[in-house]
């Protein structure tokens, strides 16, 4: 079958007993406070997901992202509202201590978050400088293809799992090699020269930001972790970011 990975995008959900949330796939969940790292049970709503699967005949994966539907506007034209965009947003004022901002000054700033969607926001997150809520929108539109794979997949599981929530999600696109069996190196990048389709992939809920760029123009970089003594950043992990985080524990 081949070695799978996985990564999610959750929200939390602070009123769990809404209705509106039968859409979602929900999970209990334990998050760390990254400034305090006190822990805390919540309620997670699944909103986007990224699915990397390795076989036989794709040794340099097969890659394909998902979302749910109503991430942004454009994907579901009877969304009452939506996970990543307002559409009342105002600009507000955000007060932020010297040690957030990104010069590094010495007062108090105060910054300006507009309605101008994939923002990055212009301070650093740390202890007196929540987050904010900012504009997220769709670049790269679905392509008619996977439009269809979504239509047709929607109204199975509609017909044949009456209220299962995934209904509710949709793949943005997937990707794969025409010549995996040449690509593959020991070293980074990798430089996939034939995965298609040649369109940019991005899931709006994690790659906002990057969404005109596709997976592998970052994961031909993943490099394996450093050792004690030597420096292996240049040595390729497989397309997986995941093998740079080891912990070497070696004398």
């Amino acid at each position: 079958m081949g070695a799978i990975e996985l990564k999610a995008a959750w929200m939390e959900v602070l009123d769990p007993k809404n209705k509106k949330w039968d859409r979602y796939k929900l999970s209990k969940a334990t998050l760390v406070d990254p400034l305090t790292q006190e822990p805390r049970a919540a309620t997670v709503a699944l909103i986007g997901l990224h699915i990397l699967h390795k076989t036989e005949s794709q040794p340099t994966w097969f890659w394909a992202t998902f979302e749910h539907v109503d991430n942004v506007p454009g994907d579901n034209e009877q969304a009452v509202a939506y996970n990543l965009y307002n559409s009342s947003c105002e600009q507000q004022q955000v007060k932020v201590p010297a040690n957030c901002a990104p010069n590094k000054g010495t007062n108090e700033q105060t910054y300006t978050i507009g309605c101008t969607p994939n923002q990055s926001p212009p301070y650093y997150l740390c202890a007196g400088a929540a987050p904010v809520p900012i504009q997220v929108t769709r670049r790269i539109p679905i392509d008619e293809d996977a439009r269809a794979v979504n239509k047709q997949l929607q109204a199975y599981i509609a017909k044949n799992f009456p209220g299962s929530v995934w209904a509710n999600y949709q793949v943005v696109n997937m990707i794969w090699s025409t010549t995996p069996q040449n690509e593959q190196s020991n070293r980074t990048p990798q430089g996939l020269k034939s995965m298609q389709p040649h369109i940019p992939m991005a899931n709006s809920s994690m790659e906002t930001y990057a969404q005109k760029l596709t997976c592998f123009n970052c994961h031909q970089f993943a490099s394996i972790a450093n050792t004690l003594n030597s420096s292996n950043g240049a040595y390729a992990s497989d397309f997986s970011f995941v093998l740079g985080f080891a912990n070497y524990k070696g004398k």
